[in-house]
């Protein structure tokens, strides 16, 4: 092998799984002596701060995931724990959380754009009875709903316009050797 490392970032990994004994035993062919293969997974990160937005925001999650009815990636979430790999090969989970501030709750709501549940529930998409038009799937965006709710709840608690001090995500992120 010419390899020293062999890594699956985050998503990646996903594609792959459920062929993992014979992807990760490719994956070892092109390893020096002592390489090591390194898959990544991480959880949906979730708001941390500040703690009166913390609930709301995990029912706005919830509610999202129920709408949108997508295949959960469960395997991932969990680091793979329910993936065959290759016998005889010595494998370490390793979790870390991470914890970043979030600038501004505009900047929240660009992350949360980015989930495949918010466009399945919120995007434009072509209403098959009406072609080329475009129609929302609900009548109003909920994490415009969201981001106004918390916005009017923080004024009312401090008096200030924006939500600030305090924003915070957290992500969890399992890596696994062998």
């Amino acid at each position: 092998g010419v390899l020293d490392v062999v890594c699956f970032p985050p998503h990646t990994f996903r594609h792959v799984a459920p062929w993992a004994p014979h992807v990760l035993t490719d994956a070892t062919r092109v390893l020096k002596p002592h390489g090591v293969v390194a898959i990544m997974a991480q959880r949906r990160a979730r708001l941390v701060g500040p703690a009166s937005l913390v609930e709301d925001f995990d029912d706005f999650a919830a509610f999202l995931g129920a709408q949108a009815a997508l295949e959960t990636r469960e395997s991932e979430q969990q680091g793979f724990a329910d993936v065959a790999f290759p016998a005889g090969v010595n494998v370490k989970r390793r979790w870390f959380q991470s914890e970043f501030p979030v600038q501004s709750l505009a900047a929240l709501r660009a992350y949360v754009r980015s989930w495949p549940e918010y466009h399945a529930v919120a995007a434009p998409g072509i209403d098959p009875d009406h072609d080329g038009v475009l129609r929302r799937a609900v009548a109003a965006d909920p994490l415009d709903a969201f981001i106004a709710a918390a916005e009017a709840c923080f004024l009312k608690r401090t008096g200030q316009r924006y939500v600030r001090d305090g924003l915070a995500l957290a992500v969890d992120t399992c890596v696994i050797t062998c």
